[in-house]
C-alpha cells in the first residue's frame, strides 16, 4: 500500500510513517518538506460519495479562509484516490497537517482565550454552511440522523445497555421532531472537540471531519461544551454533577462570545443546548460502557464516570446544569 501512497502523492516510501487511528489508519508523510497526513478509509465504513461531500465541504471551508487543515490533491490532481486490495477498496484523502498540537486542561494555554477562539472557529464554520451548496453532481453528506448504531454495535450483554439504547432512541425522537429552521441547520463538522484541532499562538485549525453532516448548528456547541466540561483532560472524566457544571459554565461565556463574533444563533436553538448535551452523554455512555464499565476495567475514574452516569441517566438527572 505504501508504495501505492508514495506514487500517487509525490513522495518517498521511507518518508511515510504510521500514527495510528481508530475508524480509519492514519498516516504522516512529508513531501518538498512541508508535512501531510493521509487518511485511508475502507469503502465499507465511508462510501465514495460520502467522502468526496466531506472534502468538498473541506475545500469550501479552507477557501473561505476558515482555519481547517485543506485536503490536498494527489499527483493526479484529485482529492480522493481508490486502492484495490484483496481486503477490499480502501479510500485515501490527504490533508495539509495542522500547525502546533493538542492541548487539555494540563496545557498552559487552556483557558477563557482558548474557549473564545474554540467559538470563533465554530462560528466560521456555521457562517460559511449557512449559504454552502455542494458542487454539481456531488452527494450530499448524511444528516443528522446518523447516530452511532451505524458504526458501533450495542453491548447488549451488559445490564445497562439497554436503558441506554432506549434513553438515546427517545432523544433521537425529540431531536427528529424539530423544524429545521434556516440559518439553524446545515453542515456541521459534529465532533469538534479539543482532540479535533491543533493550538499554535492561540490560533485553532480544525481537522477530522469524517464525521461532518447536516445537523442542528447547536450540535456543535453541545459537543464542545460537554468534552470540555465531562473530558478537559482525557485520562480523568469528570463525573461530579457540581464540578461538571462549574466546568460547562465558565466555559460556555468566552466560547459564545468568539461564536458570537462569527454567527448568531437564535434563541430558541439555545434552548436546546441541555437536550444536544445529553444525546452525547448517552452515546459516550453505551460507546464506553463495555471498555469502562467492564471486568478489565482497572482506573478507578473510568469506572465511576460510567456507574454514575449510568445511574443518573436512569433517574433522569443531567449530566451539568447549564446557566443559559
Amino acid at each position: 500500500m505504501l508504495e501505492y501512497v508514495a506514487k500517487r502523492y509525490g513522495t518517498k516510501r521511507e518518508a511515510i510513517r504510521k500514527l495510528g487511528g481508530f475508524e480509519n489508519i492514519v498516516y504522516k508523510f512529508t513531501r518538498g518538506g512541508q508535512p501531510y497526513i493521509l487518511r485511508v478509509t475502507h469503502d465499507s465504513r465511508r462510501t465514495v460519495g460520502e467522502i468526496e461531500a466531506e472534502l468538498d465541504w473541506v475545500h469550501d471551508l479552507a477557501n473561505h479562509g476558515v482555519s481547517v487543515a485543506r485536503p490536498v490533491p494527489s499527483e493526479r490532481g484529485t482529492l480522493l484516490e481508490k486502492m484495490e486490495t484483496e481486503q477490499g477498496t480502501f479510500l485515501l484523502s490527504v490533508f495539509e497537517e495542522a500547525p502546533g498540537g493538542r492541548v487539555d486542561a494540563k496545557h498552559p494555554a487552556w483557558g477563557p482565550d482558548l474557549f473564545t477562539e474554540w467559538g470563533f472557529v465554530t462560528g466560521q464554520l456555521h457562517a460559511c454552511a449557512r449559504d454552502y451548496e455542494p458542487r454539481t453532481g456531488l452527494p450530499k453528506r448524511m444528516g443528522h440522523d446518523m447516530n452511532i448504531f451505524h458504526s458501533q454495535p450495542i453491548p447488549e450483554h451488559m445490564p445497562a445497555a439497554p436503558m441506554l439504547r432506549d434513553r438515546l432512541i427517545s432523544i433521537e425522537a425529540q431531536m427528529g421532531a424539530l423544524p429545521k429552521a434556516a440559518g439553524q441547520f446545515g453542515m456541521s463538522h459534529r465532533d469538534l472537540h479539543h482532540g479535533n484541532f491543533h493550538v499554535q499562538n492561540g490560533k485553532i485549525v480544525a481537522f477530522d471531519f469524517d464525521d461532518c453532516g447536516y445537523d442542528f448548528f447547536i450540535q456543535d456547541i453541545a459537543m464542545a461544551v460537554y468534552y470540555a466540561s465531562i473530558m478537559p483532560t482525557w485520562d480523568a472524566p469528570v463525573s461530579d454533577l457540581a464540578q461538571a457544571s462549574d466546568n460547562a459554565n465558565r466555559f460556555l461565556e468566552p466560547f459564545m462570545k468568539g461564536y458570537e463574533r462569527a454567527y448568531s444563533l437564535d434563541q430558541s436553538s439555545m434552548k436546546l443546548l441541555p437536550l444536544f448535551v445529553e444525546k452525547r452523554r448517552c452515546e459516550l455512555a453505551i460507546i464506553l460502557l463495555e471498555p469502562w464499565g467492564g471486568a478489565a476495567q482497572q482506573h478507578a475514574g473510568k469506572r465511576e464516570w460510567i456507574e454514575r452516569n449510568i445511574d443518573s441517566i436512569k433517574r433522569g438527572e443531567p449530566c451539568m446544569l447549564l446557566d443559559i
